[in-house]
């Protein structure tokens, strides 16, 4: 009881300082007290400490009320179907759902992609083994496991030009030693190029623009009319643009090509396609690839239906193809992966006439299977694609302005020469930046009187230097 005494003064005072009320309870020793009804509204019982009295042998109870701030009472309900805003927004926000969950959700949507899953080590082996042995010879392409045409040593010494790496490489593809960033770059350029165009004629493109400007600051001294002319003949001229824009802004950045998907897409006109295909290809970063051929061997692989279109991002086919790319790509040959996924698309699993018999994935592919089993499908049917819109036609009226006897001012021109009229059209649309006649839409019949005069206000602002209808170039 020494060390209770010693401490009973101490007790005292601080009891004093919270005791508002002390109430003997002669029940339990935590029951709350009988006139807690009676209390101040300011007070009211939080917690019971049992204290005993230290001079007594059998210690008795007592219970002290702490004085402590009321809980705030709460806020009426609103007017608002009674509910509060923050409720509300509490209530609609969806609950945190786990990768785990959304994959199993569309496993139950694709029961097929349990499979792929599963049996991912062995379909990208089959897969790699199939492109190693079988893979085309591109200009931009490396292969170091290849058993037909493996990347030569490429030039030798120091000082090397940029234009002495791609010699020869369109009969053994890219050399082994060829600078990272330069071989980015030559990747780059033929992910641009192979947009919407077929291969082969991209190839022979390539030859010619690599040998042209053969790195990104090469290009980036270039102009745009220098670079529409490179790219005539493979449409789509908007990509050369982006090809010109990305080059400047790569020299402009001092640090040559950003070596992931991330850094990679904030290069103008680079999407996450090309920024995954670029980062895995030249980088080694282990990143799926997703084009129009990785998406039909996915969905077929996994027999992927009533997903919507898979070329949508929000689709469940286009999350079912994502996991699948994810599951089958290789994290020690992530570019040799994506290009035998791409290589098989183009060559193999075609969209009308898909040689099935030679397929590697044969084995593992549950649209083939759904096909051998009868009932009507046909793994032509996938992916499943929306109906795309009607083409909208216009009506354009054209007028060619041509001047007999050269410009003014020369020399006693030839009686025979002449030049023409035209104008630059405005960037950002259709065949934007690119040279043509005066020209503006109408909704006139060709037979009808007025049907070129839609194109006398152009031509008379381009006789008076001026921009109406065109972006205020006017070249003769």
């Amino acid at each position: 009881l020494g060390p209770i005494r010693a401490l009973r003064p101490r007790l005292q005072r601080l009891t004093a300082s919270l005791v508002k009320r002390r109430t003997p309870i002669a029940a339990e020793p935590r029951d709350p007290p009988r006139d807690i009804a009676l209390r101040p509204p300011r007070v009211f019982l939080s917690r019971q400490i049992p204290i005993a009295v230290a001079r007594s042998r059998r210690p008795r109870p007592h219970l002290v009320a702490m004085a402590v701030p009321p809980v705030k009472a709460p806020s009426p309900k609103r007017v608002n179907g009674d509910k509060s805003p923050k409720a509300t927004k509490a209530k609609a926000k969806a609950p945190t759902r786990s990768p785990t969950e959304d994959i199993e959700d569309l496993i139950g949507k694709h029961p097929s992609l349990a499979s792929i899953r599963d049996d991912a080590p062995r379909l990208r082996d089959e897969l790699l083994a199939w492109y190693d042995k079988s893979h085309r010879i591109l200009p931009w392409r490396r292969n170091f496991q290849s058993r037909h045409a493996p990347p030569p040593p490429g030039p030798r010494g120091d000082g090397c030009e940029p234009k002495e790496y791609w010699a020869g490489c369109d009969e053994r593809g890219a050399p082994a030693d060829i600078p990272r960033d330069q071989y980015a770059y030559g990747v780059w350029v033929s992910e641009i190029m192979s947009q919407q165009t077929q291969i082969e004629r991209v190839a022979r493109y390539w030859l010619r623009w690599t040998e042209r400007w053969p790195d990104a600051s090469a290009l980036a001294s270039a102009t745009r009319e220098e670079v529409n002319e490179a790219w005539a003949g493979l449409g789509y001229y908007r990509r050369a643009g982006f090809l010109l824009d990305g080059a400047r802004h790569v020299t402009s950045s001092g640090g040559g090509f950003p070596n992931d998907a991330k850094g990679l897409a904030s290069v103008p006109g680079v999407g996450p396609y090309t920024a995954a295909a670029i980062a895995s290809i030249a980088f080694d970063e282990p990143v799926a690839a997703v084009d129009g051929n990785v998406i039909r061997v996915c969905t077929r692989l996994a027999a992927v239906t009533g997903g919507g279109d898979a070329a949508k991002p929000s689709s469940d086919a286009a999350k079912a193809v994502r996991a699948c790319a994810d599951w089958l790509i290789s994290s020690t040959r992530p570019g040799d992966f994506n290009q035998a996924m791409m290589e098989l698309g183009a060559t193999v699993c075609t969209p009308k006439a898909p040689a099935c018999g030679t397929c590697p994935l044969r084995s593992g592919c549950a649209g083939a299977a759904l096909e051998l089993a009868g009932g009507g499908f046909k793994v032509t049917d996938l992916p499943e694609k929306e109906k795309k819109p009607e083409k909208r036609e216009e009506r354009v009226a054209v007028r060619v302005v041509e001047r007999k006897g050269g410009r003014d001012g020369d020399p006693a021109p030839p009686p025979s020469e002449s030049s023409f009229l035209l104008v630059r059209r405005p960037e950002g649309g259709l065949l934007g930046g690119l040279w043509e006649f005066p020209s503006a839409t109408t909704t006139s019949e060709p037979s009808d009187s007025a049907f070129y005069a839609s194109c006398a206000d152009v031509v008379d602002a381009c006789a008076a230097g001026g921009t109406a209808g065109s972006s205020g170039e006017v070249r003769v």
